[in-house]
């Protein structure tokens, strides 16, 4: 660190509640970083209306606002949002905060929460244009405006993915691990399950109360040969645990009542499941 002379200290001393930081170290010849630097060191405190007053000395040639302007934004600040004293002395948002910075103001974040809640639309207000034509609420040059932006009859997004024979792959649900299924693309925005339109291609419309089954449990094998014509309820029984016979379902039929022994069971044990399992099976075919 560059060691300031003794000539530089003194006038930093002398003039450090005078002059800003910026301006004593152009009078030195030195940076306004070492300025602050000898400042802190020596423990000087700068009050800060007087920073204030530096900032806005130093924006003198660089600002527009007149005094008068000062007073309103200095007076306003807490009681109107910035938006709207803004628009009363005609300035930006932009310079408003820029100002209000220079001047060595804030606004509370509580305040800035508040008058966010309160800027928002509110739970059953109505809106100010509602049960009224365009014409009423813009103007005839507004409206020929918006007419350039306008979606046409039949405009197709640039991004569509609607070209007839193109496949997708959707799940049925949202969740992670959903079951995956193959859709085809007919016509523009008409979209089908491809195991069902290979179906149909070959054997007519799915009759009322069926549906298609993949015989090798694989729902993106589409081949007509993977396909079964099935009932609903019979697609609910191959769908149900008790039907697909699950160690899980098996050990719950063995003691359904007592958790822990059916953790045992499907742990230690699975001749026991094997068993319960030949016996359901056994009584289903008796029945």
């Amino acid at each position: 660190m560059t060691r300031l002379p003794s000539k530089t200290c003194k006038y930093i001393e002398a003039n450090y509640l005078k002059k800003s930081g910026k301006a004593i170290a152009k009078d030195c010849g030195c940076s306004s970083s070492a300025v602050q630097r000898y400042i802190r060191k020596k423990g000087f405190v700068v009050p800060p209306e007087l920073r204030a007053k530096f900032r806005t000395q130093a924006l003198i040639g660089k600002t527009t606002f007149t005094p008068e302007e000062d007073a309103i934004i200095r007076e306003q600040y807490l009681l109107k949002p910035v938006k709207v004293l803004a628009e009363e002395i005609n300035r930006s948002y932009t310079g408003i905060m820029s100002r209000l910075k220079a001047m060595g103001l804030s606004i509370p974040a509580e305040l800035i929460q508040q008058r966010k809640q309160l800027s928002r639309i509110q739970k059953g207000s109505t809106p100010p244009n509602k049960g009224k034509k365009q014409t009423e609420y813009m103007s005839t040059e507004a409206i020929a405006r918006t007419r350039s932006t306008r979606f046409k009859r039949g405009n197709v997004p640039h991004n569509s993915y609607n070209e007839p024979g193109k496949i997708t792959i959707r799940r049925a649900t949202e969740k992670k691990g959903g079951r995956a299924y193959q859709y085809i693309c007919l016509e523009l925005g008409k979209w089908k399950e491809l195991h069902i339109h290979n179906w149909e291609k070959q054997n007519g419309p799915v009759p009322k109360g069926h549906c298609i089954w993949f015989k090798d449990g694989n729902s993106l094998n589409a081949d007509v040969d993977n396909l079964e014509l099935i009932t609903r309820r019979e697609n609910r029984m191959r769908n149900s645990s008790s039907e697909i016979l699950s160690d899980k379902y098996v050990a719950n039929c063995i003691a359904w009542r007592n958790s822990e022994l059916k953790e045992e069971i499907i742990s230690n044990h699975p001749e026991l499941i094997e068993l319960k399992r030949e016996q359901i099976k056994l009584n289903r075919l008796l029945k």
